[in-house]
């Protein structure tokens, strides 16, 4: 065999070679691509004021502080546009990172002066000092790229308490899926990067993308202690009720929890409050679906959330000022989760104030939020393409009342229900629609 023909040989042999890897590297991601679940929406409403957000396809979560925000991970897009505009010129306070897989943090790129919270084990591999262990981490790196190394990184310490600007976290090691993985327990949310996975059923991360098995396994253990309702993961979204799921996974009976991070207890033994204010009804759904929810609002603080669902009771007062004693509950949504113990009228507020069903009521409700309804005449958008427009609202006693409402909420010559602020509009009643809860009465 001449030379020649031994030198094509083994090109075509390298050649084979070559195309087998790619192929295999192809399998590995259609694989890890089918093991990740399916995230819940672009933008999830959390307990409290926070907020998830895809970006790139990972969650990266938006936590309020006395002064800013602290981001838990940043995602997967180093521009971060869905971040960027989640966080709203905020300080962003700290980023804290629940692992250092590039798709859960290239969006550091995007907030270049925020100090950057990270294990040794991570910070290690965030500055490129060490290699990767498993093959998912490579793999990770290969897709997305080297990531953005941040100028101010602060190591963590697990299994102890964080507090950056008034947000207080217990960082929970939870080693595995990285060596130096943790979760971030915040009031009754836990923030579990990839150490937990959510949605229909609590599931830990597979076993394959890990880099260490029995880590993993032992972690998913560990996080049971801690004293959560919500899990907030990297992929899925936010899951309620996740602690009770947890033990479902790992087939224990539910046990009490010894490590929380609650500001106030919860449910018989909290302590009561008061706080006077209106209640309004916020316009529309959540994101995930439930009934308008009744909000006290006062005007400085974050509203107190009452129900999620209309109690005959509580809708009595709606648009009227009263003193709404309560004590902290758990849940997700709009404001301060909070059980009502009691609602009385405010001084001042003993009568009650007539349905706004005529024109001559709805001056009684001038400068306040009410529930209205009619039929929509006359409706055209500000100018064409606006998303605002004006017609008026015929009330059950004929009365046309000009209404200003979005071009999506509305339909011509049909019956139309809603919550809106009555102004005055040269004498007479100007119905100004929301989209959005109120932060002042």
């Amino acid at each position: 065999m001449d030379r020649e023909r031994i030198t094509r040989l083994l090109w075509l042999g390298l050649a084979m070679l070559a195309m087998a890897a790619l192929g295999y590297g192809f399998l590995m991601v259609g694989w890890v691509a089918s093991e990740l679940p399916a995230g819940e929406s672009e933008r999830v409403r959390g307990p409290l004021g926070s907020v998830g957000v895809r970006s790139g396809g990972t969650y990266a979560w938006v936590v309020p502080s006395d002064d800013g925000v602290v981001l838990i991970d940043t995602g997967k897009d180093t521009q971060a546009p869905a971040l960027l505009a989640e966080v709203g010129g905020r300080p962003v306070r700290a980023i804290l990172l629940t692992h250092a897989h590039t798709d859960h943090l290239m969006g550091l790129a995007a907030f270049p002066d925020a100090p950057v919270w990270v294990t040794p084990q991570d910070a290690a591999l965030l500055r490129g000092e060490r290699a990767a262990r498993g093959w998912f981490s490579g793999l990770m790196r290969s897709l997305t790229g080297d990531a953005p190394v941040p100028r101010d990184i602060h190591e963590l310490t697990p299994d102890q308490e964080l507090d950056v600007d008034g947000a207080r976290f217990w960082v929970a090691s939870a080693p595995g899926h990285t060596d130096g993985s943790v979760a971030f327990l915040w009031e009754n949310v836990l923030f579990a990067g990839d150490a937990l996975w959510g949605g229909p059923q609590v599931t830990a991360a597979p076993e394959a993308l890990a880099d260490d098995r029995d880590a993993a396994r032992a972690s998913v253990e560990k996080l049971a202690t801690l004293d959560f309702d919500e899990l907030a993961d990297g992929h899925v979204g936010l899951t309620h009720g996740a602690r009770t799921g947890l033990f479902h996974l790992l087939e224990k009976p539910v046990t009490p929890p010894t490590i929380s991070m609650r500001s106030e207890p919860t449910g018989p033994h909290a302590r009561t409050t008061k706080r006077t204010g209106r209640l309004v009804r916020a316009p529309e759904p959540d994101a995930r679906g439930e009934q308008p929810e009744l909000l006290l609002i006062d005007g400085e603080r974050e509203p107190w959330r009452l129900s999620a669902t209309p109690v005959p009771e509580h809708d009595a007062w709606v648009g009227r000022r009263v003193v709404v004693r309560a004590r902290p509950t758990v849940g997700a949504g709009r404001g301060l989760p909070m059980e009502v113990l009691g609602i009385e009228a405010a001084p001042g507020e003993d009568e009650a104030t007539p349905a706004p069903d005529s024109a001559e009521h709805l001056t009684a409700w001038t400068g306040r939020w009410t529930t209205v309804q009619g039929t929509v005449r006359d409706f055209r958008p500000l100018e064409p393409g606006a998303s605002w427009g004006e017609g008026r609202l015929v009330l059950a006693d004929g009365a046309p009342i000009p209404l200003a409402a979005p071009v999506d909420q509305v339909s011509e010559g049909r019956p139309w229900a809603g919550t809106v602020r009555v102004d005055e509009q040269g004498g007479s009643p100007l119905l100004v629609a929301v989209v959005v809860p109120v932060t002042e009465p």
